[in-house]
């Protein structure tokens, strides 16, 4: 070890006594002074609720308490109201499906008990099994629940829960007013069910065992557990309803043509017919759109452009169908539409839309876990009203200011939970082929590890009753943390753009003392001497490791004072999310002390491909190219493909550990320079399986070094 320790310092000497270190040092002076021009942050923004013609606290109350605006109460309940609708609809979808499957496994367990009954006992097995298939057929229709989401908004265009029930009420009365008797919407909801209970009161004048041979023959089992998958994926089945009644308007109209002669009354029941297809493509239309197109949430999602195709295929037969351009159609015309209509294959552009449609569906734990936060966050917002009504007769504005921001931010917090741990539960068997498939703006850039930072920074607001006003953001290379730049904001804007430097200078300084060394063959003289040539290439590799770690605290101490002198320093935490999984309060002080802990670790990364490539490549110049080369493909593919799963594989995702704390998705501006130097986080990386990456590349790459140099013929 000691004379390891010497060789260390003669390596020192030596690289010291080079005029490029005085360089080195006069460039990162020159970067930061530069960056105190170039660092221009995007503000986020106050987040403070304020009411510029208002000058006292009584105002502020009543406006909020009695403006309809959006930075009212009235506004901010609208995220409580949607919210708490979200969970309530899956909270009794998840109930009626729970008890739907029970009615039908009632229903396999009474007939499993009357197959093998005793005469003393059929009667009342009969009637158990009869009861069990009465209460099951009773339950498929049955939504009277769900009329509890009316409550929640009585304005059915932004309810898409309570549009649901109400629209399969709607068509469900069409039927029974249009003396139909429910044949159309029986034949997709409850057939089977009804005819089981058509021969069970058959049975009852016969012998009661009848009823398990009809059963058994007809293979009721199977197809009461579709009748059930119909039940439970309701809106799927209403979709289908629908392209049901397309398909026999479309049958009624080709009857006609073969039928009629071309009067004047021929053509009156073509309108008919008509009219009711087009107002049937028009409910499908907006029913589709009404489930899809909510910005709160999806309650049904498909393959993008299957949706575009089926709501186009729609839009097509509805103009040709229109009112408007068949009034005071002949029956020729109406002729003509029917023949397009058949051409075009309505009806199967639609079951294929149909087809393409799946419901969403999340887990009992999300639900009971959405429950149980809705309590505490009603709980919380009663908090806030009543120190909002206590403090309209305060002096001082800033007070009431707080706790009216403070009811907004829980609002916005609450739908962000909400919506997050939906999309997360939605998605957790999902890849990323399957995502980039789904309708809507959210699932664009959806990246499942975001998706659950962001669940657990909310989770910590609403457990903790503190809001995101309350600390500032993880620093990010072009986007200030607080209200105003600050200088650990500075300071992260600085060190990144330092760091390429000293990666630059350090890569070629440890090529240049192996390479140059051993073109000049002064290395000889080194391998000569009684030491291993392990601790030749150890000694070497300390020397530049210790002028990477001093550059890197002068460049930190430099943009530090500078940072200060300029933007001011501030003792408010951050409050850090590591790995997407634990939040925790932190100071800015420590966080950008970690921020240079791993970009020193990144340059140490460079140094040990640098020795490697020296090493492997015996001429100086060479060395240097290629070691460039590597560092500017690295940064070239972490901007072109810093998404991918096999791009997240290789080194240079596997740099800079800093964006495991939370920062790897702040809001930037569009910006090539912070696209190449931030790195961003694949949607199944994990900061243990990162780091592990980062430890095999450098173990790898050390390993590979040490036995070329050991066995190399100098």
């Amino acid at each position: 070890m000691t004379s390891t320790f010497r060789l260390t310092r003669a390596e020192f000497k030596k690289i010291f006594k080079r005029p490029s270190v005085f360089i080195m040092a006069i460039m990162i002076v020159a970067i930061i002074f530069a960056s105190l021009g170039l660092f221009n942050p995007m503000s986020l923004g106050d987040s403070t609720v304020v009411y510029d013609s208002l000058e006292d606290s009584a105002s502020y109350y009543n406006h909020f308490m009695n403006a309809d605006a959006e930075d009212s109460k009235i506004g901010f309940d609208s995220k409580f109201i949607t919210s708490d609708a979200s969970i309530q609809y899956y909270t009794l979808a998840q109930n009626r499906v729970v008890s739907i499957s029970d009615d039908y496994q009632k229903i396999i367990q009474t007939m499993d008990k009357l197959r093998s009954t005793t005469d003393s006992s059929i009667n009342d097995d009969y009637t158990a099994f009869k009861n069990a298939v009465n209460k099951f057929s009773t339950s498929l229709y049955d939504f009277s629940s769900f009329n509890s989401l009316k409550d929640y908004n009585t304005d059915l265009n932004n309810n898409p829960f309570y549009y649901h029930i109400d629209f399969l009420e709607k068509l469900y009365n069409e039927e029974a007013s249009a003396g139909k008797s429910y044949d159309r919407f029986r034949i997709v909801y409850m057939s089977k069910s009804d005819e089981l209970i058509s021969s069970i009161n058959y049975n009852e004048t016969r012998n009661k065992r009848d009823i398990v041979t009809v059963y058994d023959t007809n293979e009721y089992e199977a197809a009461l557990k579709e009748e059930l998958d119909n039940a439970i994926n309701y809106i799927s089945t209403t979709l289908n309803y629908l392209k049901f009644k397309i398909t026999g308007i479309n049958q009624l109209l080709s009857t006609y043509d073969t039928l009629t002669a071309g009067n004047a009354s021929d053509s009156a029941k073509f309108k008919g017919v008509n009219t009711d297809l087009n107002k049937t493509l028009e409910d499908l239309k907006t029913y589709t759109n009404k489930l899809i197109k909510n910005d709160e949430l999806k309650l049904i999602f498909q393959n993008e452009t299957d949706y575009n195709n089926f709501i186009s295929n729609i839009e097509y037969a509805s103009d040709l169908t229109s009112t408007e351009n068949t009034t005071g159609a002949t029956f020729q015309q109406y002729r003509d539409i029917d023949s397009q209509l058949q051409g075009f294959n309505i009806s199967g552009k639609i079951k294929a839309g149909v087809e393409s449609i799946s419901e969403i569906k999340i887990s009992k734990s999300t639900i009971n876990a959405l429950n149980k936060m809705k309590e505490k966050v009603n709980s919380n917002k009663e908090v806030i009203l009543e120190k909002i009504n206590e403090l309209k007769t305060d002096e001082a504005i800033k007070n009431i200011q707080k706790s009216i921001t403070d009811y907004k931010l829980l609002a916005l917090t609450y739908h962000d939970y909400v919506k997050y741990n939906i999309l997360a539960d939605v998605t957790k068997d999902m890849d990323k082929t399957q995502f980039n498939k789904l309708t809507g703006p959210e699932y664009k850039e959806f990246n499942r590890y975001e998706n659950n930072e962001k669940i657990t920074l909310n989770q910590y607001y609403l457990d903790n009753n503190v809001y995101s006003n309350s600390y500032l953001k993880n620093f990010s290379f072009n986007q200030q943390s607080g209200n105003e730049p600050n200088v650990f904001d500075f300071v992260y804007f600085a060190l990144e753009l330092c760091t390429i430097i000293i990666i630059v200078f350090a890569m070629m300084l440890m090529c240049n003392i192996i390479t140059a060394e051993s073109e000049s063959g002064t290395i000889k003289l080194l391998l000569v001497r009684p030491f291993r040539r392990s601790k030749i290439i150890t000694a070497k590799l300390f020397a530049t490791l210790f002028f990477v770690i001093t550059f890197m605290l002068f460049s930190f101490i430099l943009t530090f004072v500078g940072g200060i002198f300029v933007y001011g320093y501030t003792s408010t935490n951050v409050l850090a999310v590591f790995n997407a999984t634990t939040a925790f309060e932190i100071s800015p002080l420590a966080l950008i002390l970690l921020d240079l802990l791993f970009l020193t670790l990144d340059v140490i990364f460079f140094v040990i491909i640098a020795l490697l490539i020296a090493i492997l490549i015996k001429n100086y110049a060479g060395a240097i190219s290629f070691s460039l080369v590597f560092l500017i493909v690295n940064y070239a593919l972490n901007m072109l493909f810093g998404n991918s799963f096999w791009y997240s594989l290789l080194p240079g995702m596997n740099l800079h550990q800093f964006k495991f704390l939370g920062n790897s998705f702040m809001i930037e501006t569009v910006n090539n320079l912070a696209s190449i130097l931030i790195t961003g986080i694949e949607s199944s990386m994990t900061f243990i399986f990162s780091a592990l990456l980062y430890i095999a590349y450098s173990t790898i790459a050390l390993v590979v070094s040490y036995t070329v140099f050991q066995h190399r013929d100098f």
